[in-house]
């Protein structure tokens, strides 16, 4: 048996099959009778009847179809967007569900956190199927290997990176001297720009510094000008046969204006300055 109803029409279809005797009775939606048949119709294979029913009250337009339950292997996406990507992928594993196509997209502000996902929230996808997500990263750059390198060459290969040169330490280390043996962070990590990174150098056993060390350890702790450079610095000292750790230290309590005069600068102010880059650079030496 099939039926069909065509809502404010009025018009009910139906087919029945053989043998089948067929009562008609209307009601309303307050369930009171408006129409009932004094007999049953009996139909002949194939015979088509078409009634018209004196019915004075409106006919109630039938209801939609109800809406058909999701299958048992489909569940829900949840919504992911603002959640960590720990906690998307959890959330994902209790409905059955798990991370699809993963991408990424530089976002400091926030790094680790879902920004995008596809399907959209609430859209049904068979259980075990994958969610594609975009998760914020934040900006960074890998450290770059330092070992061997003069401080002067690793300094520039920090710059390269976009990072800064951090505490200078040095080591005893005969058969890299001058050279650098040590580093933090280690190389080959990622780390957001600007990090400082510290650099540990090789020295002798007597920490006695040889000339390009110690000039390239004055640039790093910072000179002025052409005058101040490590490398100019040491040869007016060694003009004047100051060649001792114990000369340079005898430079950082002169006076600004006999320092500026002993190192040819122009100003009181530029000898303070190179007196306390080389200061800084002597206290690696003093250590251990």
């Amino acid at each position: 048996m099939a039926s069909a109803c065509s809502g404010k029409a009025g018009i009910y279809h139906l087919e029945i099959g053989q043998d089948v005797d067929v009562s008609l009775v209307v009601s309303g939606q307050d369930r009171k009778i408006l129409h009932s048949d004094s007999e049953p119709v009996s139909f002949e294979p194939g015979t088509m009847l078409v009634r018209d029913l004196p019915i004075a009250a409106a006919r109630q337009e039938c209801p939609p179809p109800p809406e058909a339950p999701p299958k048992q292997d489909d569940v829900r996406v949840p919504t992911l967007v603002g959640f960590r990507e720990t906690e998307a992928a959890k959330m994902l594993d209790v409905v059955g569900l798990a991370i699809g196509d993963r991408k990424t997209r530089k976002n400091d502000k926030k790094a680790g956190i879902v920004l995008e996902q596809k399907p959209d929230p609430d859209t049904l996808l068979r259980r075990g199927s994958g969610v594609a997500i975009v998760v914020g990263v934040a900006d960074q750059t890998k450290v770059p290997d330092l070992f061997g390198m003069t401080l002067k060459e690793a300094v520039a290969a920090l710059a390269e990176q976009r990072l800064g040169q951090g505490k200078i330490d040095t080591l005893a280390d005969e058969a890299h001297i001058g050279r650098v043996v040590g580093q933090a962070p280690a190389a080959n990590i990622l780390v957001p720009p600007d990090t400082a990174v510290s650099i540990t150098i090789g020295m002798s056993k007597e920490r006695a510094p040889d000339d390009r060390t110690l000039a390239e350890l004055i640039d790093a702790h910072g000179a002025v000008d052409a005058k101040t450079t490590g490398a100019a610095i040491l040869k007016r000292l060694r003009a004047k046969n100051m060649t001792s750790l114990s000369d340079l230290e005898k430079v950082t309590r002169l006076p600004a204006n006999e320092a500026a005069k002993l190192l040819g600068l122009d100003d009181d102010h530029n000898a303070e300055v190179a007196k306390a880059v080389i200061a800084r650079s002597l206290a690696v030496f003093r250590k251990g």
